[in-house]
Formats: C-alpha cells, structure tokens, sequence
C-alpha cells in the first residue's frame, strides 16, 4: 500500500496486527526483540539490522539498541565522496542504490529493574517499494548458514560435491530455494571461512593429519623435510592399501607432475599403476616445491623405502629432464618411457601450420606405434610410424618429410628412451601395456587431480589430501574390488 507524505511515497507494510511491534511491547532479551523484528520484517518484505547502541555510564552495558531497515542512511558512494578529503574522484562500486535513506525504525530500551527489553519507538513507513513474498528470502537478514548446513557443507566437501550441486540437493530436500534459509553465495563464504582457519597453518594440520593416520594404522607410511627456515618443502605418503597394492600390481608405475596448486605453488606428484581390473590405482603421493632433481631423487627413495616390492619393471613419465636423470640414479634397473598422453597433447604445438591446416587429420595410437591421417592430397591417405625406427623418421608425406622429421628429433629423439622397443609398448610379460596405463590410467587420475587441487573452494594441501583418502574410492582404493 503506497500513501503520499510530502513530496516523496510511503510505502506501509500490509501484516496483521499481531506480526507489528507496538510500543509497550516486552522481551526477555534483545536476541529476542531482533528475532520478533526480524520476522516481522520477512512479512513486510525488507531486511533489518542492528543499528545504533547506547551503554550505561555506570555499568557500561548496552541499554538501548535501534533496528532499522537496510535501506537506512545513505549509499556507499554517497558516504564515501562526504568523507574523503583529497580531490580525486572517490571509486564507486557497480552495484546499484542500496541506501535510500529509509526511516523505518524500532527502538528497545532495558528495564530498569529487570533484565527485560521494552519497545519505546515504533515507525513502520518506508521510503522505497517492499519485496514480494517469492523474493523476500533472497534479503540478507533472512539468511543464515545453518549449523546442519554448515555441518553437510563439510561432508559434501571431503565427498568432491560441488557448492553448486550441494545446493541443488538442498533445493530437493527443503522443497524449493525459498525453503533452504540461504544462498549458493553464503554456501561458497563459508567454504572461504573454513579455509581461512588453515591460513598459516596449513602445514602443521597435514603433518598432524599424518600422525593420526599412523596411530590408526602402523603400516601408513609417511615422510616430509623442512627448509632451514623451516618452512614445508616436499612430502610422500603411502596407506597400508596403496602398498598391498603396488606389491600386487606395481610392475607398471606412471608417475606424473604436471600438476600444481594454485595457492603454495607445490607440485602434486601421483605414482599410479593399474589392477587386474584395468582400474586406476595409487599407490603413494607427494608434494615438492620445485620440479630439481634433488626433490625428485629425494621423493623416489621414499617410495622405494615405503614399497618392499622395490623398484617398478618400468616406469612412465612426462619429459622433464630433472625426472630422468633422477629415476637413472635412484631406479637403474628400471626401464623409463615417455608417456603417450603428454606426447599427443604436444603434437598441435610441435607441428604448427601442418596440424592447423588440417594436413594431418588425427594421430591414432595402438600397440604398433603411431598411425598418422594424412590429408594433402589423398584425404585418406594413411601412414605408420615404425614402432622400431629410432628416429621417428617419417617419410612420404607429401611435400613436408623436412619440417616432420625437424619437429620429430627436435622433440622426441632426445634420449635413448626412444630406441627399440616403442615407448608405445612393451614387453608382454609385464602382464599390461604400457599404452594402457599412460593413456587412459594418468589421464583419468590426473583430471582428477587438477579439477579438485585448483579448485578454489579447497585450495589448502590438508583439505586435498582427505579428498584423495575419502572421495575417488574407485581411483584411490581399486584394489579392494
């Protein structure tokens, strides 16, 4: 209901009379007269909040409190261009008006004897339109986080849900958005509360994490080093399950670094292998801080000192040269391959115009070697990279045999990793291809990997590593199948 007052509109909330403070009116306590306001506002359709105080002179407790409209006083930019001093333009934020200088107001004063509060003002006319019922639970005094909410936040979290999803079931369960109490938005602040309480302790909670999974389990295997400002440099650690794995299936082990935080700068490092079920498998993790081969010969002698199995028959990397150099120093025996993933990820950078152009139409992986579709002239000319040829020297495309061969040593005939047999494949025995780990295994594991340790909502180390322990059971755990 709208009423002329002067030169501007008053707009009167439409609410039965027994939803209305009225002066005279009695409280135990000022949670209580706020809680009274503040639904009494829901029904009007505008948020409150607690506004002006005053305190005792002999007591210094609070003796009469103000609760107002949010719209009351003044915008932002408003109040900002009054008190800045200087004479540059003072920034104005891109939002709309939210201050229209609103004079509703409800004033409660203590009893003098007694521990009750009294309403003494009530003045109910607003200066702007109200929200319709299908929008007054999106104001800010009618949402709160909680403490069931805030409880499943965390056990969604530690189960990899989304906010956004975690509010879909919240939808589901409360009977639509208007029932849930609050927003996507008051879900994601306080997620950013919870990492908050890790800030500058973050590593002290994954070490003490480490304890308690060794008191639970005395065959959990950790370790980590501290710089001599004794700040967290690089960690491993290995559950009882990832053990009894790699003593079962650690022939074939992909280890894998390209993949950091985006808060430490600290590399995830995964030493993955499949099971007899072709599952993904880990059988231990860690963290460092530069990508030197000291870190990597430090985090391959806790992996051997966690596995008595020793070292893996063959290992698969990406091509980093700090990693090779450390797996021939600490695993000599071990027969060390480039991974088929990071190779093809690479072939659109390292063949420039051939592959933009559409020359070569798609590269096709098998036991063999190599299969490249080859479109100059023939659309469906085909061309097989030997597996044998040490050189990857591809011949008989038409017009480019230079600029393929040049891309192909530059990139790849760089170590004799690339001698026979193909880094495509291996010998039989080792019970599963190598192909099938470093293209399918890696690349599921690591998506996983990326998605969830970038993710800003669970940016911190600690809060990863139960995500490893308690999310992919199917990734981390596949052995108990």
């Amino acid at each position: 209901m709208e009423e002329n007052g002067g030169d501007e509109l008053s707009y009167i909330p439409q609410v039965g009379d027994n939803q209305k403070p009225e002066i005279g009116m009695k409280f135990e306590s000022l949670e209580e007269a706020f809680s009274f306001c503040n639904q009494y506002a829901r029904e009007s359709g505008f948020s409150a909040r607690m506004s002006n105080s005053k305190k005792s002179n002999k007591t210094n407790e609070v003796i009469w409190k103000k609760f107002v409209c949010f719209k009351e006083g003044h915008t932002d930019a408003i109040r900002w261009s009054k008190q800045s001093k200087s004479d540059e333009p003072v920034k104005e934020r891109a939002r709309g008006e939210i201050r229209t200088g609103c004079k509703l107001k409800i004033s409660v004063v203590k009893e003098q004897t007694g521990v009750g509060w009294v309403v003494s003002t009530f003045v109910e006319s607003h200066n702007h339109p109200l929200s319709t019922p299908s929008k007054v639970y999106l104001l800010r005094s009618h949402r709160t986080v909680s403490a069931a909410k805030k409880a499943l936040t965390q056990q969604f979290a530690e189960a990899n849900v989304p906010t956004c999803q975690q509010m879909r079931l919240f939808e589901i369960e409360s009977g639509g958005p208007e029932h849930v109490g609050c927003t996507e938005r008051d879900i994601r602040n306080y997620e950013k509360t919870l990492r908050d309480e890790h800030k500058g302790i973050d590593a002290e909670t994954l070490i003490d994490f480490f304890l308690s999974e060794k008191d639970k389990s005395s065959t959990f295997f950790f370790n980590y080093e501290t710089d001599s400002e004794n700040r967290f440099i690089r960690c491993f650690w290995a559950d009882p399950v990832s053990r009894r794995a790699y003593t079962a299936f650690g022939d074939v082990v992909v280890f894998d670094t390209t993949y950091n935080t985006n808060k430490y700068e600290m590399i995830f490092a995964p030493f993955v292998g499949v099971n007899h079920h072709h599952q993904t498998i880990v059988f231990g993790c860690g963290f460092l801080s530069d990508e030197k081969t000291d870190s990597f010969v430090w985090l391959l002698n806790k992996f051997l000192e966690a596995m008595h199995k020793g070292a893996p028959n063959l290992i698969i990397t990406d091509q980093d040269p700090a990693m090779t150099k450390a797996i021939g120093e600490v695993f000599p025996k071990t027969i060390h391959r480039y991974c088929l993933w990071h190779i093809l990820n690479k072939f659109p950078d390292n063949l420039g115009n051939i592959w933009a152009w559409g020359i070569i139409k798609s590269v096709n992986p098998d036991r063999d070697g190599l299969t490249l579709v080859v479109s100059p002239i023939d659309p469906y000319a085909i061309i097989p990279v030997s597996p044998y040829d040490a050189r990857w020297k591809i011949v008989n495309i038409v017009g480019f045999q230079p600029y393929m061969y040049n891309a192909f040593a530059g990139q790849f005939n760089v170590k004799q990793n690339f001698s026979t047999p193909s880094p495509f494949s291996h010998q039989s025995s080792f019970g599963r291809g190598s192909d099938m780990v470093s293209d399918s295994g890696i690349a599921d594991f690591c998506s996983f990997g990326q998605q969830d340790f970038q993710t800003p909502s669970w940016s911190n180390i600690q809060s990863f590593t139960n995500l490893l322990n308690v999310g992919p059971h199917h990734l981390v755990h596949g052995i108990r199948t």
